[in-house]
């Protein structure tokens, strides 16, 4: 338990019966901190309060967790513009934790009483605009990166796959056409475009931070600005970063993923494993959900690992984990709980042939590769915010210190080595093979004039794919199965 002072305690009520409003009386006669985790845009509290009137079918106390969100000055996250600005992301996840509570709906899984819980987040309780604050029921649990830190061996696999598995229902009930978060198509498309914009500032923030990092003989300790690092590379390097992200954005439609709603942020540290259900994985920290890559989720939670980045792509079972997602995925869009129970009993190949009645071979090809290009992209995003967190702030300048971004070189470079030993996938990805060889061979170019060093032996291999041709229509004839250790 937490002693928090009087003045604490003031505070947090107030931002409580803002919250919560005429049911701040029902639910409390006071309540205590039982635990406050700091990340990097909000505080988290976990109170516990005492119910009034309490019987013995209601419990004597509630426990609730109170976000409250800050402006970040030095942050590592994906949308800077948005972690700004606390009071979009206040808004915007209490609008989408409002929605999975109250609307979303699985038809075949209510209860007599009429319950239609999808068990996505937590239940939503109220928010503040005022003071820029989200109360909701706090979840009991472990973090599943922690879980998954002190595992080993078949366990890890075990707990893993889980994860895979809740993360294609948590992707799959909030894309059916039963439950949608966006009012209209419009809505959705407007949404899709501001994050494209928001991804191009990203990238061209994190590959300026890590420029910064690679080369500080370059730069006095406080000069680091993604502006001043944007004018550094045009002026002395002849190095346009923007229009080389430009570049990338549109080679980037090559790889035909749709656009789906996304959690944006899905890792091991945003899941919380409870033991109250068969697919016990509760989501938090909804606040840049969005449209994305429909395999923008399950890129970031199979990049997010307690037992290193690309932990992942060492297994030999990496394969089997796609196909796993793919096949739950489509099963949860379509509502389809039979088809859930039955993929429950399923093994290796039988979860291969399954996809192959989802989609075409082309189309896997493709998502496959989309897959790699957000890794990379996550990758980058990791590696920038691991500089960050050195930082500190001294009269309102931000001051980092320089790491050794060695780690961070073999992340990427593992993550080209694994896309130019998939050439027969690229290859297999039709009319749009070339774009997406193409993408990979600018993007591994862009690293390296950057300093980044990628091997250029995935980067030659990659542009004699691209020589050889061998693209327009022409699938090579090879099965999945033979991407997987049976």
């Amino acid at each position: 338990m937490v002693l928090a002072t009087a003045s604490d305690k003031r505070r947090l009520e107030s931002i409580l019966r803002d919250s919560l409003g005429n049911d701040f009386s029902t639910y409390t006669d006071g309540f205590f901190v039982d635990g406050t985790r700091r990340t990097s845009h909000a505080d988290i509290n976990h109170l516990v309060l005492t119910r009034k009137g309490h019987t013995k079918k209601r419990a004597a106390t509630a426990h609730f967790a109170l976000k409250k969100f800050f402006s970040v000055i030095n942050s590592g996250d994906m949308r800077y513009s948005e972690r700004h600005r606390p009071e979009l992301l206040s808004t915007a996840e209490a609008r989408f934790v409002r929605w999975l509570d109250r609307d979303v709906k699985i038809p075949s899984l209510k209860s007599e009483s009429g319950s239609n819980k999808a068990y996505l987040g937590p239940d939503f309780y109220g928010h503040s605009v005022q003071h820029l604050a989200m109360v909701s029921r706090f979840i009991h649990g472990e973090v599943l990166y922690d879980k998954l830190a002190k595992s080993e061996g078949t366990n890890f696999t075990e707990l893993f796959l889980q994860g895979v598995r809740d993360v294609a229902r948590l992707n799959g009930i909030t894309n059916s056409p039963e439950n949608q978060f966006y009012a209209s198509s419009e809505e959705f498309e407007h949404e899709a475009a501001r994050n494209e914009e928001e991804k191009k500032e990203a990238l061209v923030a994190n590959l300026s931070r890590m420029y910064y990092v690679l080369h500080p003989d370059e730069f006095q300790t406080t000069d680091f600005s993604t502006e001043k690092i944007v004018d550094h590379l045009k002026t002395k390097k002849s190095i346009d970063l923007k229009s080389r992200v430009e570049e990338l954005t549109e080679k980037r439609r090559s790889f035909n993923d749709p656009n789906r709603l996304q959690h944006r942020d899905c890792n091991g540290k945003n899941m919380i494993w409870t033991n109250n259900e068969k697919y016990r994985n509760r989501f938090v920290d909804h606040e840049t959900a969005g449209p994305d890559s429909a395999v923008e989720d399950i890129a970031s939670y199979c990049i997010v690992l307690a037992h290193g980045n690309n932990h992942v792509f060492n297994l030999e079972d990496f394969p089997y984990f796609r196909y796993v997602f793919h096949a739950y995925e489509d099963a949860w869009r379509n509502l389809d709980l039979d088809r859930v129970t039955e993929l429950d009993g399923y093994h290796n190949g039988q979860f291969v042939n399954r996809v192959g009645e989802i989609m075409t071979e082309r189309e896997d090809n493709q998502l496959t590769m989309a897959f790699f290009a957000n890794a990379m992209n996550k990758t980058l995003t990791l590696s920038a915010a691991g500089a960050r967190s050195y930082g500190s702030v001294l009269d309102g300048t931000e001051v980092v210190a320089v790491t050794d971004p060695s780690r961070w070189r073999g992340d990427m470079d593992e993550l080209f080595d694994s896309t130019h030993s998939m050439i027969p996938i690229i290859q297999g990805c039709g009319d749009s093979a070339e774009g997406i060889a193409d993408y990979f061979y600018t993007f591994g170019q862009l690293f390296n004039d950057l300093g980044y060093k990628i091997s250029e032996t995935h980067l030659t291999n990659i542009q004699d794919l691209k020589r050889r041709g061998n693209f327009g229509d022409a699938v090579l004839k090879h099965r999945p199965e033979r991407y997987l250790k049976e």
